[in-house]
C-alpha cells in the first residue's frame, strides 16, 4: 500500500522542526514522529507517480484521486487526474518512469501537465492504440512540458503525437517526441491554433510529418523557438493554408524524407498567402543527403513568406537543390547554401532576392534580385519609343515599357526627345508613370515650349517622385498631350535601367 505522503515535497523529517498545537504540547513523544507540525503546501494541484505495482494520482492533499495497475492503468489514472481539477485548472505532475497509455490524453483549459524531465517521464502508446497520444481540442491556457512521448509507431496503425484542435494560449516546452505512426506535432485538419508557443521540443524517428500546419486549419501568433525535427518518414516541417505571423527561431530540419528522392522536403511552405510577414523563418537550419530532393521549398502563392539568415546543407547529394523557390512573394535575406547542386533555384515571380550566397543561381524573370554575390540582374533599354501627343490637353494613349524579367527593380536613364514645330504659345506635357503591384502609380510630369533633347533627374526628385518602397515596380508608362487642338510636336523616349 502507498504512503500517504510518498514525496520529498511532503515528507516531514524525523526529529526536525517541532509540534504545534495541542498535540505538540501534550504529546511531546509525537514530535519525534513529526506529527503535529505544519506540512509545506505541494508545488502541484494533483500528482501521478507509481510505487509498488500500482499507478496512483492524489491531489495536493495527498488524498486518493485514482489507481490501478502499474503499465495497464496509467493512461486512465492520468487522465482522472486532470478531470478532478477545479474549473481554474492547475498543474498535474507526472514523476519520473515510464507510463503506458492506450487512449488519448486530452487536456482541460487552465491545465499543466509536466513531467520531471525528458528522460524522466515518459509517456508511452500501447500496440494496437491506434490514437493520438495528446490532444488539446477547444481549450485555452494549457502547457505541456518536461517529459517525452514515444508512439511505438511499428505496432500502430494510424495516431499522431500532439494534437491542436481550436487551442489558444498554449506551450508546448522541452517535450520529446518519437517513434509517432503518424504526425509529430500537427493542427488538426478543421481547426487551428493561436497564441502559443513551442519551445524546445525535439520531433524524431515519426512514421509522417514531423511538424504539420494543416492546410484546412487557422494559425495566428506562433512562436516555434528551437525546435528540431529530425529522421521523420516524411518531411521535416510542412505549413500550409491560413497562416498569419507564425515564426520560427533557431529551428532545424535535418534526414526527413529518406529514400524519396525529388519528393523529399526538410522545408515545405506552401499557399501562406497573407499580408504582412504570414510565415517568418529566422537563423534556421536545414540539412539532407537526399539526392535530386529540395531542401527549402516554397511552393504556391507565398506572399509575405520572409526567410532571412537560414543556412540549407546539402552535403554534396547529387542533384540536390537548396533553396527552391516555385511559389511567389516570398522574400530571401542574408541566406547561405552549402554543398548543393542548385544553391538557389527561383521559379516562381515577384520573389525578392535581398542577399545571400547560394553558389549556383537559376532565377527566372518576373523576379526582383538586389543584392547578391557573384549575381547580376540582366539591364533593360528600350529606345525611340514613339509617343502618342494628345490634343486639346488631353493625353494621347501611353506607350509602355516592360524589362524582359516582367519587374523593373531600378530605372537608369530618362531620355525626352522633343521634335517637329512647335506652335506659337504651343506647351507639349510628357508624363512619365511608374505603375505597381500593388496597383498604386507614380508620376512625373514635364511640359515643354520647345524642341529638345531633356533628361529626367532620377538621382533627385524626379526619382523620389517616381519610386515606392516596399512595392514592385511592373511597367513604365509615357504619355503625351499638346494644349493646341492640333499639333505638329513629336515626341520619343529612351529608357534604360535594370529588370
Amino acid at each position: 500500500m502507498p504512503s500517504l505522503y510518498p514525496h520529498d515535497v511532503r515528507r516531514i523529517a524525523v526529529g526536525t522542526g517541532s509540534a504545534s498545537g495541542f498535540a505538540g504540547f501534550f504529546f511531546p513523544s509525537l514530535r519525534a514522529k513529526g506529527l503535529g507540525e505544519e506540512k509545506p503546501v505541494p508545488p502541484y494541484s494533483a500528482i501521478v507517480y507509481k510505487e509498488g505495482g500500482e499507478v496512483r494520482a492524489e491531489d495536493w492533499k495527498g488524498r486518493k484521486i485514482a489507481s490501478g495497475e502499474d503499465g495497464v492503468d496509467d493512461g486512465s489514472v492520468i487522465q482522472s487526474a486532470i478531470d478532478n481539477l477545479p474549473p481554474s485548472g492547475g498543474l498535474v505532475q507526472l514523476r519520473e518512469g515510464t507510463f503506458t497509455i492506450s487512449n488519448t490524453i486530452s487536456l482541460r483549459s487552465f491545465t499543466t501537465l509536466k513531467g520531471l524531465g525528458r528522460r524522466a517521464t515518459i509517456l508511452e502508446l500501447s500496440p494496437n492504440s491506434n490514437c493520438d497520444m495528446i490532444r488539446l481540442a477547444s481549450v485555452e491556457k494549457v502547457v505541456l512540458a518536461q517529459l517525452s512521448l514515444h508512439g511505438n509507431k511499428n505496432y500502430q496503425s494510424s495516431g499522431n503525437g500532439i494534437v491542436l484542435d481550436e487551442v489558444g494560449g498554449f506551450e508546448i516546452t522541452n517535450v520529446e517526441i518519437k517513434y509517432i505512426y503518424n504526425t509529430g506535432i500537427t493542427t488538426s485538419d478543421t481547426q487551428g491554433a493561436w497564441v502559443g508557443a513551442i519551445r524546445n521540443v525535439g520531433v524524431e524517428y515519426c512514421g509522417g510529418v514531423g511538424i504539420h500546419l494543416h492546410p484546412s486549419g487557422w494559425c495566428n501568433a506562433i512562436l516555434f523557438d528551437t525546435v528540431a525535427s529530425a529522421m521523420n518518414a516524411g518531411n521535416g516541417f510542412v505549413i500550409q493554408g491560413n497562416i498569419e505571423n507564425v515564426v520560427f527561431i533557431n529551428c532545424i530540419a535535418e534526414g526527413n524524407a529518406s529514400g524519396k528522392g525529388d519528393n523529399a522536403r526538410q522545408w515545405l511552405i506552401r499557399g501562406v498567402s497573407l499580408p504582412d510577414k504570414s510565415v517568418t523563418l529566422y537563423s534556421c537550419w536545414a540539412e539532407s543527403s537526399e539526392e535530386y530532393s529540395r531542401i527549402v521549398y516554397t511552393l504556391d502563392d507565398c506572399s509575405g513568406v520572409v526567410i532571412e539568415r537560414m543556412r540549407a546543407h546539402g552535403n554534396n547529394a547529387t542533384g540536390i537543390k537548396g533553396f527552391f523557390i516555385e511559389g511567389d512573394g516570398t522574400i530571401i535575406r542574408d541566406c547561405k547554401a552549402m554543398y548543393c547542386s542548385y544553391g538557389l533555384v527561383v521559379g516562381g515571380t515577384e520573389n525578392i532576392i535581398e542577399s545571400g550566397q547560394f553558389g549556383t543561381y537559376s532565377i527566372a524573370s518576373g523576379n526582383i534580385v538586389r543584392k547578391l554575390k557573384d549575381y547580376f540582374t540582366d539591364a533593360f533599354k528600350a529606345t525611340s519609343k514613339s509617343v502618342s501627343v494628345g490634343t486639346n490637353d488631353a493625353y494621347g494613349d501611353a506607350t509602355i515599357v516592360r524589362s524582359p524579367s516582367g519587374i523593373i527593380s531600378a530605372l537608369r536613364v530618362c531620355k525626352i526627345v522633343i521634335g517637329g514645330t512647335f506652335a506659337t504659345g504651343e506647351n507639349v506635357t510628357v508624363k512619365v508613370e511608374t505603375n505597381w503591384k500593388s496597383g498604386n502609380t507614380a508620376y512625373v510630369e514635364k511640359t515643354y515650349t520647345a524642341t529638345g533633347t531633356y533628361y529626367l533627374d532620377l538621382d533627385g526628385q524626379d526619382g523620389l517622385d517616381l519610386w515606392r518602397d516596399s512595392d514592385m515596380c511592373t511597367s513604365i508608362k509615357i504619355y503625351a498631350k499638346s494644349d493646341q487642338a492640333s499639333t505638329s510636336v513629336t515626341v520619343a523616349c529612351d529608357l534604360a535601367g535594370a529588370g
